[in-house]
């Protein structure tokens, strides 16, 4: 009896646990994005204030694919996120989903997307200011307050850097609502 009750629930439990994949785009390489989590979770680990995100597009060169990993505190506290608790949840999402997904645990969401094409030209990435230049409706600079303002983490720099054969485009201007 028990069997029969496993075999009768088992295609609620496949689609639990695929409720957060993406349907459509591009599939990635498991084993890339698997190889570039540690590395990718050492760069946008770290303390994060409330609704801040930090992401990382990884690329291997001349693949023609790239993975886009973003993680997001979703608390409404700042708190620290952990290596293991970042590889975790990105982990999640590159072995359950073929074609990437988005998943959240305790307070955190992780989003891991296979994209075609490579991540941006490193010397653009690392030669870019971080400044918001707001613009009013008359194309004059704008005297309002943005709602969402970018800020730079002392702890991870934005940066953009070749391990191996992976390209690492790392952002680390986050996006926070201001009080």
């Amino acid at each position: 009896m028990r069997s029969s009750t496993l075999a009768l629930l088992a295609p609620f439990m496949v689609a639990t646990a695929m409720a957060g994949c993406y349907s459509g785009g591009a599939e990635g390489n498991k084993k890339t994005a698997l190889d570039s989590l540690s590395i990718t979770c050492k760069q946008i680990g770290g303390y994060y204030v409330s609704h801040q995100k930090r992401d990382t597009c990884v690329s291997v060169k001349d693949a023609g694919v790239s993975w886009y990993f973003e993680v997001k505190n979703d608390n409404g506290d700042g708190r620290s996120l952990s290596v293991d608790t970042c590889v975790s949840g990105l982990k999640t999402e590159i072995e359950g989903c073929p074609k990437g997904g988005r998943n959240t645990k305790d307070g955190w969401q992780f989003i891991a997307d296979p994209n075609a094409g490579s991540c941006t030209d490193i010397d653009f990435t690392n030669n870019q200011k971080r400044e918001l230049s707001l613009i009013d409706s008359h194309g004059g600079p704008s005297k309002a307050k943005p709602a969402m303002m970018r800020r730079d983490a002392p702890n991870v720099p934005s940066k953009a850097f070749v391990e191996g054969d992976l390209l690492f485009v790392v952002d680390s201007g986050m996006s926070a609502h201001e009080e």
